[in-house]
Order: structure tokens, then C-alpha cells, then sequence
């Protein structure tokens, strides 16, 4: 069973399971008493889909904060849930030897390792599992159209005092997302990494006494422009991304002149 990327403890206890059976586990530190093992494991974003955790791509890889783990027993019966920290690390303690069955999979997003995992813990001792999962990304990158032409060419010089972009509107199986903002960097660029599926608009601020270029001018979608305004905010098509979606790229120029 596909679990998602913990909201609120409503949403967990919303899933159809008896408050009297759920337990939520938060990581620490906590000791193993007498001959009770424990389960520690991690929950990271994978962007490069090759289900390790690789320090050296480009910004890492980081944990799945609020992913939510479910461990059942040998019989099929739920133990306990776990919610990942900002590292996207969990932890079950005080089990009883034996064979557990661990869900890892999160709602919206693609694993790049197998979601399900059965483990065999011992007593006194700390077994370790990991699961990888991928979203998608939108990109793209903020320049001034000199030409008007909706293309940009690369003597065309990248709009790097932008206020940032903001992302809103996605809703996934449980509810809409809180808006993110990202800045853009000294070439112009921004990026919204590891996103569930779900309907995303896009939008930003431009220079002022300046409006969106043309939109679709090229055959080429990573040189034309994708966001619509005349004035002040401009912002793109709603995008849909599946689960796993990989790279959307949204690029906006703006013009001084009359689209």
C-alpha cells in the first residue's frame, strides 16, 4: 500500500486505521531495551533515479521530510507508523524478534527502490533500510527579449534581479500544497525540485515598464518563452505532472516592446 507524505496526524488517522492500533513514531535516539531490536532507516529523494543516496549530484540528495513509514507484522497487521524528520530519517524501536514487513512507497512519487521491505530484526540489534523515491521538477530560466522575438538567443542577457518564482496549486491525496518560492541564480535560472504529481502554475515578477514576449515562437521548447501577462505578474499554463515526471521546463522572457 502506497503511503503519502505526512500533512497532519488527521490525514494518517483519516486512512481508515483504528486509533487504538496507530502509533506514531518520531526518530531519536532512544535506546534498545533487553532483547528487542529496532529498525532504522531513511527516506531520501533519489533525482537521479539510481536508488542510492549520491552526495555528489548537483544540491545532493536530500531526505523526504514528513514521508510516513508503516511497519506490519509478520501477519500482515499494522505495528506502527513512522514520520521521517528533515533528513527523511525514521526509527521503530522496542519490536520483538522477528519478521516485519516495512511500505515505504509515497503517494505522488515514483520509487526508485523497492517500497516494500520485509526485514528480520534481532534482538539487542538495529537493522537499517533506506527507500528511494523520485518526483518531477520544473525549471527554467528569467531573460530580457531584446528583439521581441519570443526566442532567446544566447547574446540576450538573463534577467537576474528577479523576485523569485512562485509555485502554487498542486493537490495530491492529501490536499493542496503550500506554495514554494525559489530564487533565481547569477545565470538567471530557477528550479522546483522533487514535486508529487499533481496541477502546478508558475509565476513571477518582471522588470518594470516591461510584459511577457511571445509565447510557443520556436520549434524549440527549451528556447521560447512559456508565461502570459501584461503588466506586473506574468504566470504560465497550469502544467501536470505524473508521478516521477522528470524535468518541465517554463522559461519567461519579458520585452519593453508590444506583443
Amino acid at each position: 500500500m502506497t503511503r503519502g507524505i505526512r500533512r497532519s496526524a488527521s490525514t494518517v488517522l483519516g486512512a481508515g486505521i483504528s486509533a487504538a492500533i496507530l502509533m506514531s513514531f518520531v526518530p531519536s535516539a532512544g535506546a534498545i531495551s533487553g532483547s528487542l531490536g529496532a529498525i532504522d532507516g531513511t527516506v531520501f529523494f533519489d533525482r537521479n533515479g539510481n536508488g542510492l543516496i549520491d552526495r555528489s549530484t548537483t544540491g545532493g540528495e536530500p531526505g523526504a521530510e514528513k514521508a510516513e513509514v508503516r511497519l506490519y507484522d509478520a501477519d500482515g497487521d499494522v505495528v506502527a507508523d513512522a514520520v521521517a524528520d528533515a533528513n527523511g530519517k525514521f526509527r521503530f524501536t522496542d519490536l520483538r524478534p522477528g519478521t516485519y514487513k516495512l511500505d515505504g512507497g509515497q503517494s505522488g512519487f515514483v520509487s526508485t527502490t523497492e517500497d516494500e521491505r520485509k526485514v528480520e530484526v534481532r534482538g539487542s540489534k538495529t537493522e537499517f533500510v533506506r527507500f528511494g523515491i523520485r518526483g518531477g521538477s520544473i525549471t527554467g530560466l528569467a531573460w530580457i527579449d531584446e528583439n521581441g522575438d519570443g526566442i532567446h538567443q544566447e547574446t540576450e542577457k538573463a534577467y537576474t534581479d528577479s523576485r523569485g518564482f512562485t509555485l502554487t496549486g498542486a493537490t495530491d491525496y492529501y490536499g493542496k500544497i503550500a506554495q514554494r518560492t525559489a530564487k533565481v541564480d547569477e545565470n538567471g535560472e530557477y528550479a522546483f525540485e522533487d514535486l508529487p504529481s499533481g496541477r502546478y502554475t508558475v509565476q513571477t515578477t518582471g522588470p518594470d515598464g516591461t510584459t511577457a514576449t511571445k509565447t510557443e515562437a520556436g520549434p524549440d521548447a527549451t528556447t521560447d518563452s512559456d508565461f502570459t501577462g501584461k503588466s506586473g505578474t506574468v504566470k504560465s499554463d497550469k502544467i501536470q505532472l505524473a508521478p516521477g515526471a522528470g524535468m518541465v521546463s517554463l522559461d519567461a522572457g519579458f520585452t519593453r516592446g508590444t506583443n
